[in-house]
């Protein structure tokens, strides 16, 4: 904030730029036990992103027939964008593994992202690589963004290559088409 006199009054500009004029007589300066009348200024309320999704901790699983093990999340429209803040793996098994995360589209109708199948396009995220009794969390100051998937249905989830048993987590925003 910067005060400075002009002419009759006082002028404060304030950080977003807005400036607010406080009336004094001429020739004195603004008393510190006065209070100044100060409007126009921007408050901020933090909000979630609209869309904000939290996947909870889901154990990883091999889906049948070569498919994709996602949440109990109900399935996205076809070029939904997920943009993730993190992601949380917990590795309570003996061996070291991959957990891959992807957008998915499929045509095969169903109500929630758990296990997927009959998958047309992928739009790939990120890698973690998880050593054995650990937990892993990949946190993004900037959201990782997938590319669009276009299909009848989107999921985001996970495939892994020796983390079966393993949880994961994720917290993000999907920008939906």
């Amino acid at each position: 904030m910067s005060i400075m006199r002009l002419g009759f009054c006082w002028s404060v500009a304030i950080a977003f730029g807005l400036t607010t004029t406080i009336l004094h007589a001429v020739g004195t300066d603004p008393p510190a036990s006065v209070p100044m009348l100060v409007t126009g200024v921007v408050g901020t309320v933090p909000l979630l992103p609209t869309n904000a999704f939290t996947i909870a901790p889901t154990q990883s699983s091999v889906a049948y027939g070569g498919g994709y093990a996602g949440s109990l999340t109900p399935p996205d429209p076809s070029g939904t964008r997920y943009a993730i803040s993190s992601i949380t793996v917990t590795n309570p098994t003996s061996t070291a593994g991959h957990m891959n995360f992807s957008a998915v589209a499929f045509s095969f109708t169903v109500f929630t992202c758990r296990f997927v199948v009959d998958e047309i396009a992928r739009a790939y995220g990120p890698t973690l690589y998880v050593l054995p009794y650990t937990t892993a969390q990949l946190t993004f100051p900037q959201p990782y963004i997938t590319e669009p998937v276009d299909g009848p249905q989107v999921c985001m989830g996970q495939d892994n290559v020796g983390l079966n048993g393993a949880t994961w987590s994720m917290v993000g925003y999907k920008i939906l088409p």
